[in-house]
């Protein structure tokens, strides 16, 4: 599910005063959802959130961050219908170009 907030660490984050919303070229007009550019204070969060999360990572095998990756496949391709429906809405490309793309 769309919300328009921030992924910081594990929890949605929203509180940038900045709003934005994407674009439908085909239809020439804006989309519903409304998103929050992340505040300096969530930028200055999320970096050394990743720079924590880069420093366990990088002595985790092969294997494992295979495994990881391929989980984060499965839950894309588990979003299935809402994906594509969002991808033509914000591209205004055909459905049938947004299937190839998924694979």
């Amino acid at each position: 599910m769309i919300t328009g907030k921030n992924y910081i660490g594990n929890l949605l984050a929203s509180t940038g005063k900045v709003t934005f919303k994407t674009f439908n070229p085909q239809e020439n007009k804006e989309n519903d959802v409304v998103f929050f550019e992340a505040s300096e204070a969530e930028i200055e969060v999320a970096v050394a959130l990743a720079s924590e999360a880069f420093t366990e990572f990088r002595h985790i095998s092969g294997v494992k961050k295979s495994e990881f990756l391929n989980q984060i496949a499965n839950e894309i391709e588990a979003l299935d219908d809402v994906l594509i429906k969002i991808y033509c809405l914000e591209s205004g490309l055909p459905e049938g170009r947004a299937i190839g793309e998924r694979g």
